[in-house]
């Protein structure tokens, strides 16, 4: 009998890994909703500021998030395009060691 492994637990794995190696995480969310509530080891680089803040991302690894990976998917393509390694965690509920008091949405946010 074979296990599939789950692409959400492969993730999960490999976002474990990162923040092994020491990664620098990533709220790219607007400022206003960073300092209502942030995973503590995250710095705020809003999705829309990126591009001209290339610099603050160093190297990788990096793991980026938002609320529901929406705003992290388009920055992660940009940095990896640039050979910056990086995942995307998706949402504040899926990056390993913090666990947010906002409620998660039910839908996509």
């Amino acid at each position: 009998m074979s296990t599939t492994v789950q692409s959400n637990d492969v993730r999960n794995v490999s976002l474990e890994a990162f923040i092994a190696r020491g990664a620098l995480i990533v709220d790219v969310r607007e400022e206003g909703e960073f300092n209502a509530e942030h995973h503590p080891a995250a710095i705020n680089i809003p999705a829309g500021e990126a591009e001209e803040r290339i610099g603050e991302f160093g190297k990788g690894p990096v793991i980026l998030y938002c609320i529901s990976g929406a705003r992290s998917r388009p920055v992660e393509h940009m940095l990896r395009d640039r050979g910056i390694e990086v995942l995307n965690a998706g949402g504040i509920w899926d990056v390993p060691g913090y666990s947010p008091r906002m409620p998660r949405p039910s839908c996509g946010a």
